[in-house]
């Protein structure tokens, strides 16, 4: 079997990377990953019994030889993520035209209020979730698992019994992995954004429960993005808890 986990950028993809490839080891299959090189996306095609995650986007279509597992967040809370991350917090890594193209949009996003860098870059993303919901999955399905970021960070056990029963984690293993990310998402000290664009050297996390929009965003810029990503909102309704409906 050939497993495709699918997020975002600002949806936990480092700590989906890091938790797959000791899935993969404790099932003893191959790991590849896009963070490490495109080439390892193309061998991917080719294998039996293997990962690929992070894949920091979705399909047009579904691949029958692969079971894809697909991590959804409120896109309000990405923009406001991508906001900080991008802005400020950001590793500009990479060759000398990457590293180029990611300080000019540092520079520009700090130029931005978190309101107009949200409204500018929401088409950005809508484009992003466009195949996601050209899809037209539903809640039962043979080759794909839809999970949404939510329920990662705030009931990781449910989480990961899920995460361990689709792709079949002997049990044995199950626990060793368990008890080493149980606490990723417990008691985090948070950087305020006051922190970050201070660019003083923080080792906290950004904030990671659902609703930030709700509290970085005005009332009218929520009611605007609301609008705009109408029909992702209703997709994750489907899969979200209740709780987390905005």
């Amino acid at each position: 079997m050939k497993y495709s986990i699918n997020a975002l950028h600002k949806t936990a993809t480092v700590f989906l990377n890091s938790f797959f490839r000791d899935v993969s080891r404790a099932k003893k299959y191959k790991y590849y990953s896009r963070d490490v090189s495109e080439r390892n996306a193309r061998l991917f095609k080719n294998q039996t019994d293997c990962f690929l995650c992070p894949v920091r986007g979705f399909p047009a279509k579904l691949t029958p030889d692969i079971f894809y597992i697909f991590v959804i967040r409120n896109p309000l809370d990405i923009l406001v993520s991508e906001y900080f991350s991008f802005g400020w917090t950001h590793t500009i890594k990479g060759n000398d035209d990457e590293r180029y193209t990611m300080t000019t949009l540092r520079d520009e996003i700090q130029q931005l209020s978190i309101d107009a860098y949200c409204l500018k870059y929401a088409d950005t993303l809508y484009k992003k979730l466009i195949p996601l919901l050209g899809l037209n999955l539903n809640k039962e399905s043979d080759n794909y698992y839809v999970v949404t970021y939510e329920e990662l960070v705030t009931d990781f056990e449910k989480w990961s019994t899920k995460m361990f029963e689709l792709v079949d984690v002997p049990e044995d293993k199950q626990n060793l992995i368990y008890s080493k990310y149980v606490q990723e998402f417990e008691n985090i000290q948070e950087t305020t954004p006051e922190q970050i664009m201070s660019g003083e050297s923080i080792p906290h996390k950004r904030k990671v429960l659902p609703g930030d929009h709700l509290v970085k965003l005005k009332s009218l810029t929520v009611a605007t993005l609301n609008n705009k990503f109408k029909d992702f909102i209703e997709f994750h309704g489907l899969y979200g808890s209740k709780r987390y409906r905005w």
